[in-house]
């Protein structure tokens, strides 16, 4: 290599390295949006809703009570649970029955067990 392409060739490596260092930064700064978004997944729900439910999503938005759609749903869910609290109550007694009923359930099989192998 002579010296003229030694000049012409060094302006070139600065532009390399500068594109490789921002290709590094960027690569790093998705692995952390990816590793962001994965630890949210469990929050995350997909839900169908029909054209007059989302109209009516729309309509909060477009009138300022929520600043999109996914604050809007969240906001219909939130006032719809709020406002059905007893049938809440009345699963939560189901489901405490239920347990106590598994538990007689597992008792009397032990007990059962117990009988054949004593």
């Amino acid at each position: 290599m002579n010296k003229e392409q030694t000049a012409t060739a060094q302006p070139e490596y600065p532009t390399l390295n500068a594109i490789v260092a921002e290709g590094v930064k960027f690569v790093e700064t998705m692995g952390k949006a990816i590793s962001s978004s994965i630890q949210n997944l469990p929050d995350f729900m997909i839900v169908n809703m029909d054209d007059d439910i989302r109209s009516q999503i729309d309509a909060l938005v477009d009138a300022g009570i929520v600043e999109n759609r996914r604050e809007g749903a969240k906001f219909l869910i939130k006032e719809g649970l709020e406002n059905h609290t007893g049938i809440f109550d009345k699963i939560d007694e189901t489901k405490t029955k239920i347990a106590a009923l598994r538990q007689q359930l597992q008792e009397i099989a032990k007990g059962e067990a117990d009988e054949v192998n004593g």
